[in-house]
């Protein structure tokens, strides 16, 4: 089979970015450039007469800024980022000049805004700084997650609430593009920190026979049914399959990173627009870097060149974000623990590219 690789790094490489990367663009519009480098807060009468705007400071630029509404003790015990996004949300909305923009703006990222069950734009619930000035520190604060959406609810003061439904979006919750998001993974990727190690939790009685003295744990499938999370074991054991012998569920273990080796990748990390950095990485500390909060999927196939090539997905299942990992190596490299594959990795690329891998 013929690698369809050229295909996608044309079409990943020119994704349109759909956000505008808005805490960089509030922190210009407010003028705060060159006169805050730090965390803090500031009282701004063009935003509010008794809020004051927070702001996170990250490396060497501003990391969040928002409507200070939540202690940060209670962003630590709730949600860091969803907090984060309220706050960001709100200072958005105060910005715009009138209702029928804000409302725009809404619909444009597909939020949902009520106060007491009054969708904003309509009766009361018109004038956005009105309603800010009015919120006290919440006495409930809920989060639901369901089928890609959040839904926030804040009570505060005497039977008042404010609820926010959005897309499980990272650029949108985040507020970041995906120039700026391609820019971190690269920072976490090539930054020598300690990370979680990959490992399966589960039972000897959750594995199903496979074939003679192979046992598989069934996983699911990604999308299409060529990506998926099986592993396999030895004998009915906790021993992850990895020999010359049995290459299709030794690769399949050694590409979703339960497999300790020695194994290096030359990676090309292809970036938005035409940013492709290259760097050397062990496969594991590869792996290990996505360890929480992503469920990995991998498929392979032979190229007429008798290569292998195998994909990898990591799919962030709470901000419903994923990147993509393809390495392309000779079945015997796939078991040399000396060897360095050449690999190439997606970051921040869209579901619907998936389809068209095999």
């Amino acid at each position: 089979m013929k690698s369809r690789l050229s295909a996608i790094i044309i079409a990943v490489l020119f994704i349109p970015s759909i956000y505008a990367g808005n805490v960089t663009s509030l922190f210009s519009e407010l003028k705060l450039n060159g006169v805050v480098s730090c965390d803090t807060t500031l009282l701004l009468s063009r935003v509010s007469k008794s809020k004051p705007v927070t702001i996170e400071w990250g490396d060497s630029h501003p990391s969040h800024i928002g409507i200070s509404l939540f202690s940060p003790q209670m962003k630590d015990m709730i949600n860091h980022e969803i907090c984060n996004f309220v706050e960001r949300l709100f200072l958005e909305l105060s910005l715009f000049p009138s209702t029928n923009e804000a409302m725009s703006y809404l619909h444009r990222h597909k939020i949902s805004l009520t106060r007491n069950n009054e969708t904003y734009g309509n009766g009361s619930f018109t004038n956005i700084r009105t309603s800010i000035e009015e919120i006290t520190q919440p006495s409930l604060f809920n989060i639901n997650n369901t089928k890609g959406t959040f839904t926030v609810t804040l009570e505060y003061g005497v039977f008042n609430n404010i609820r926010i439904s959005f897309p499980a979006s990272r650029e949108l919750i985040f507020g970041i593009d995906k120039k700026e998001s391609d820019l971190d993974v690269s920072a976490k990727l090539q930054t020598k920190n300690k990370h979680k190690k990959i490992s399966k939790k589960f039972s000897t009685a959750d594995l199903v026979r496979y074939k003679t003295g192979i046992s598989k744990l069934p996983g699911n499938m990604f999308i299409i049914n060529r990506l998926r999370n099986d592993a396999y074991y030895l004998n009915m054991s906790t021993t992850p399959v990895y020999s010359a012998k049995l290459p299709h569920e030794s690769i399949a273990n050694l590409m979703q990173g339960i497999i300790d080796t020695g194994i290096r990748l030359e990676v090309k990390h292809r970036m938005y627009g035409k940013f492709t950095p290259d760097f050397i990485i062990g496969l594991n500390d590869l792996f290990n870097s996505f360890s929480e909060g992503f469920d990995i999927y991998t498929g392979s196939q032979v190229l007429d060149d008798g290569r292998i090539q195998c994909i990898t997905i990591f799919h962030n299942h709470l901000y419903n974000y994923l990147h993509m990992l393809i390495v392309t190596a000779s079945k015997e490299q796939y078991f040399n623990s000396e060897a360095v594959l050449d690999a190439d990795f997606f970051s921040n690329i869209p579901q619907h590219y998936i389809k068209k891998l095999f």
